[in-house]
């Protein structure tokens, strides 16, 4: 039996002949390279696992496994956590009007979002004009509307001259408005309005003569001679009516709508007339000043 001895990676065959020593060679040294470098690339790969520490890796759940398939004692397996959802944008809330109750008029507001009212019910002060009379008014309020009297009277010389004066004037505010700044040159309120008056006169005069009343009617006066007789007075008495009416407009400025002083002016196309014909027709103007309350 031939002997071999392990020499570095290679068979050495003890006392053989040539031609078997180097075909046996030949044979183990090809199959203890491929061992020695497969042995070498393990040991290589080994080494490099070993330096990487690997993750740690988790089984995927089985869906076909139950929670009955766990065995008792065992503890459940956590459910994986669901995705928290993204907070919506919360909608606008959009103003929604007040449904409108029955028997209420909606009306706009008016400047300083207050809806004023009149507030006032009596006036008293003085008035001028041809249509409306002159002298002392007393005004009625009724809404946008007002009406005014005026009356004055004289009374001269123990009854002998008298005048007595008395008129009426309607009046209705077509528009009224506000001003609320404190530098403006205007009142708080004015008002166009328009206006319809008529008024009475009536007109007592006495005229005094003196005159000589011969009591001779055959004696004729001169100065060396007088006839007989004395100085009479005579009284002549004149009473004038006279009716006048006008329409026009105008402007107030004041204390319309709520106590105070209010000053009214008005340009009426005044037509007079007496107890006979007409007279004359004119613009004139009327005046009042009034403190309502």
């Amino acid at each position: 039996m031939p002997k071999f001895e392990l020499r570095l990676g290679h068979f050495v065959a003890a006392r053989e002949g040539p031609w078997q020593r180097s075909a046996t060679n030949t044979r183990l040294g090809r199959w203890l390279s491929t061992v020695s470098s497969s042995l070498a690339m393990a040991t290589v790969l080994s080494s490099i696992a070993l330096a990487s520490p690997a993750a740690p890796t988790q089984a995927a759940p089985d869906p076909a496994t139950s929670a009955d398939d766990v065995p008792q004692g065992a503890p459940a397996p956590a459910p994986e956590p669901l995705p928290l959802p993204l907070p919506q944008p919360l909608p606008q809330a959009r103003p929604q009007r007040a449904a409108p109750q029955p028997g209420v008029v909606n009306r706009a507001p008016a400047s300083a979002n207050v809806e004023r009212k009149q507030r006032n019910v009596h006036g008293l002060g003085i008035a001028g004009g041809m249509a409306t009379g002159s002298g002392f008014a007393y005004r009625r309020y009724a809404g946008n509307s007002s009406l005014q009297a005026t009356v004055w009277a004289m009374v001269l010389d123990r009854g002998d001259n008298a005048a007595v004066w008395g008129g009426l004037t309607y009046a209705h505010y077509l528009l009224v408005w506000h001003d609320d700044r404190r530098m403006s040159v205007l009142p708080d309120t004015s008002a166009l309005r328009l206006s319809v008056s008529g008024s009475y006169l009536f007109d007592r005069t006495t005229d005094n003569t003196f005159s000589f009343v011969n009591d001779d009617p055959l004696c004729t006066t001169s100065l060396n001679f007088p006839c007989p007789g004395e100085f009479k007075d005579q009284k002549t008495t004149t009473r004038d009516h006279t009716i006048s009416l006008g329409v026009g407009i105008g402007f107030e400025f004041g204390a319309i709508l709520r106590p105070g002083l209010s000053v009214a002016l008005d340009l009426q196309l005044t037509a007079i007339m007496d107890q006979e014909s007409l007279r004359q027709i004119w613009p004139l103007p009327t005046l009042a000043v009034i403190y309502s309350w």
